[in-house]
């Protein structure tokens, strides 16, 4: 077993060498989906592993595991090891392959599982696009979530050939099996990932920060001020002075938020009518500031937030031709809209 000391991930190095922007995946629309996506794949994760480990029989309860498993047995794939760990000391890279099985034609598979909240509907939708930050990799391949999974599969599949010196005569191949919320799709990596030469070694980029969550509860009691880093602004608290004040603010313009579900900085609004939610307008969004005295950075930042909301509104009302752009501050209550509504593609 080769050591792993000063080697990287694959998963680490797609995120910080290859993808150029510091943020780790890519950046499409993705419409739908639970936000417990890490909890469901680690217990799927965990009880495929004790699911191969006892020969690939027996009863899985997780309905993401019974789509992996129908997925493998549609590509004819026998699972024979989960988990195998596999290292290139040259490229200084390594990986814990998820599951090595045996299909046809004395092939040997390489197979990556994926899991999603998403349909496949949706999920097909958003599997293939184009990064819109980062639409090519620093090695030359299109940016899409597909080809950065294809990249995991195909590195697994090269260092296992060359660390237990598979005989020429067996065919080692590499698939990527996603687990929807609704059904399994399969992927078989294409034979132009499998070449070194796509992981050769870049100069790390550092990913973007994360939220410190552990922190969030000794924040609670200050949620109402303006988090300055990207401009957009706690709501305050319900029933709050400074929450009816923006509402009054924006009932004066015949204006009512949707307050349905949790608190949030970017609301849809609706036409008041009598008192009550009339017609969808738009999206409003709670700024530190006078829209026009930010930077321009956090200008980018609050349009693009406003935008995404603008566009998942338009998508979920097929009779809205267009959508406005609204900002409310903070400070000053002040309504402003962004420059010209969004229209419909």
């Amino acid at each position: 077993m080769a050591s792993t000391r000063d080697c990287a991930g694959v998963t680490t190095y797609i995120k910080t060498e290859l993808i150029a922007d510091g943020i780790g995946r890519a950046h499409v629309p993705r419409i739908g989906g639970a936000r417990n996506g890490m909890t469901n794949g680690q217990r799927v994760d965990h009880e495929l592993r004790v699911w191969i480990d006892r020969g690939a029989t027996g009863p899985l309860k997780h309905a993401g595991s019974r789509h992996v498993a129908a997925g493998l047995a549609r590509l004819k794939i026998r699972p024979l090891q989960a988990q195998v760990r596999v290292t290139d000391p040259e490229l200084k890279l390594t990986t814990l392959i998820d599951a090595v099985g045996e299909g046809p034609d004395n092939t040997l598979w390489i197979i990556e599982i994926k899991t999603t909240t998403l349909n496949s509907a949706n999920h097909i939708a958003s599997y293939g696009r184009v990064c819109r930050r980062t639409p090519v990799l620093r090695n030359g391949v299109t940016h899409t979530e597909q080809t950065t999974h294809y990249l995991q599969a195909a590195f697994g599949a090269l260092t296992l050939r060359r660390m237990y010196n598979v005989h020429p005569d067996i065919r080692v191949a590499a698939c990527v099996v996603v687990a929807t919320a609704n059904a399994c799709r399969t992927y078989v990596c294409p034979d132009k990932f499998m070449d070194r030469r796509l992981f050769r070694r870049f100069a790390p980029v550092p990913l973007a920060p994360k939220r410190d969550r552990s922190l969030a509860v000794g924040r609670r009691s200050r949620r109402a001020e303006p988090t300055k880093a990207h401009g957009i602004a706690e709501w305050p608290k319900s029933d709050s002075a400074a929450e009816k004040a923006l509402d009054a603010s924006l009932l004066r313009l015949n204006l009512m938020r949707n307050r349905g579900g949790r608190r949030r900085s970017v609301w849809c609004v609706h036409q008041a009518v009598r008192g009550k939610l009339g017609k969808p307008v738009g999206a409003v969004a709670l700024i530190t500031t006078d829209l026009h005295g930010m930077t321009r950075a956090h200008r980018a930042a609050v349009c693009s937030k406003v935008t995404a909301c603008a566009r998942r509104l338009l998508e979920r009302n097929s009779l809205m031709k267009a959508a406005a752009r609204l900002t409310i501050s903070a400070r000053t209550c002040a309504v402003t809209p962004c420059p010209g509504p969004l229209g419909r593609v």
